[in-house]
């Protein structure tokens, strides 16, 4: 549905500036709630909480096609949906990555992720296109079928068994042993204090993620890397996604544009195991982000929009590698029990990027065209590139094996 719901809100309003103001502000919503969101990640048992993001989804989505149906889907509707959907995401979108780190051991963490971005992938790959074909059917069409597979999500996340929950915690304080000579109403009130002093800890270590990401200098300056490269690349595929859409009139042509990108990613993906387990981290993490910054401009210039599609698929083709790498690196710096509250504090920070880029990217190409507003996102994906390559221990990170070793020679903090 990312790549739906700008369309509709373009169909509706008929305006790039209001189309990306759409997505920006289901990105501020999401980031504004990501933190409790995290809190209750690392709190609420994650099946439970998977379960409820796959039920909420299927009924957000049936009512948004509900009110496409009565012909309700206006721009106020859609700023109503928007709100809805960001406080859904930010408080639940993180919980399957929360969930993968404690089913997958942290030596098999890389290959996970791999696998993740191979089936991201192949869902773009097929979905992107198929949003666009859905669409000459009526706005309708993409909803239902989102509702649909929130159906699918609900029965898949049902059929979870094995995996960490907060009782399994490790790295909480263990419970206080009670002394056999203590009565039954004394165990009980200790219980009770214990669990609200537990639950107080919780909620005042709530910000411990956002701390995390800026105190440190090593996380400071891969965050604002992670936060400049990310807003700028999807602020630019978003406008893009809407010229492409403007200047054919077929958001088919423009799905499938995106496609052969997530086809590059598909094919990065089946070869990132490969390339991780051969190849030293910083040498990929280097040669990827030269690429993407190289190829964004060969979608920021052409007027063709099929070589727009072939410059993406190059630049997309190592970020399922930097992907693994990075995120298996960075969940060795975290406890599985503070895993939610981490990747809230990324939510926030990179949805917050996001709704600026993006609201600022559509507001660019409105007032000076696209080709203007995709180089000034070149240009900060240029700049994101310079930080994130002058961190002496990203870009002399070794093989998966060794990061744990790299991990204490460089002496990064932990969370």
């Amino acid at each position: 549905m990312s790549f739906a719901i700008p369309l509709i809100a373009l169909s509706s309003t008929g305006s790039p500036a209001q189309a990306s103001f759409i997505s920006g502000l289901e990105s501020c919503v999401l980031a504004a709630f990501s933190i409790p969101g995290g809190v209750v990640q690392d709190r609420v048992d994650r099946r439970k909480l998977m379960l409820v993001w796959g039920i909420s989804g299927t009924v957000l989505f049936a009512c948004m096609a509900a009110f496409d149906w009565l012909h309700m889907l206006g721009m106020a509707a859609l700023l109503v949906f928007a709100v809805l959907m960001g406080l859904r995401s930010g408080l639940l979108a993180g919980t399957s990555h929360s969930m993968l780190r404690g089913i997958v051991a942290d030596d098999q963490l890389p290959h996970a992720l791999t696998i993740n971005n191979g089936r991201d992938a192949a869902l773009n790959i097929l979905g992107d296109p198929l949003s666009g074909l859905l669409m000459k059917f009526g706005n309708m069409m993409p909803l239902l079928t989102a509702a649909l597979l929130n159906v699918a999500a609900t029965i898949g996340s049902w059929h979870i068994r094995r995996y960490w929950k907060p009782s399994d915690d490790d790295g909480a304080t263990p419970a206080t042993a009670v002394g056999i000579g203590h009565d039954t109403a004394n165990c009980a009130e200790n219980a009770e204090s214990d669990a609200m002093q537990s639950q107080l800890a919780m909620w005042r270590g709530a910000l411990d993620g956002i701390v995390y990401l800026f105190k440190w200098p090593f996380q400071r300056q891969i965050t604002f890397g992670s936060l400049l490269c990310n807003g700028s690349i999807n602020a630019l595929l978003l406008i893009t996604q809407l010229h492409i859409a403007q200047v054919t009139h077929s958001t088919f042509t423009a799905a499938l544009v995106l496609s052969v990108g997530s086809i590059g990613m598909l094919i990065g993906a089946v070869a990132t195991s490969r390339i991780i387990s051969r190849v030293p981290g910083g040498m990929v993490f280097v040669v990827a982000s030269l690429l993407l910054a190289a190829s964004s401009f060969g979608m920021a210039l052409p007027q063709n929009v099929w070589l727009k599609s072939v410059f993406l698929f190059f630049g997309l083709l190592l970020l399922p590698a930097t992907n693994a790498i990075y995120g298996g690196f960075i969940a060795l710096l975290v406890s599985k029990n503070s895993q939610g509250r981490l990747d809230a504090a990324n939510i926030l920070t990179g949805m917050g990027a996001y709704a600026i880029f993006v609201s600022l990217a559509g507001a660019l190409m409105t007032k000076l065209g696209y080709t203007a507003a995709a180089l000034i996102m070149c240009a900060g994906l240029c700049v994101a590139t310079l930080l994130m390559l002058t961190l002496k221990p990203l870009i002399t990170l070794p093989k998966p094996e060794g990061w744990k070793s790299h991990i204490d020679a460089c002496q990064l903090h932990r969370l």
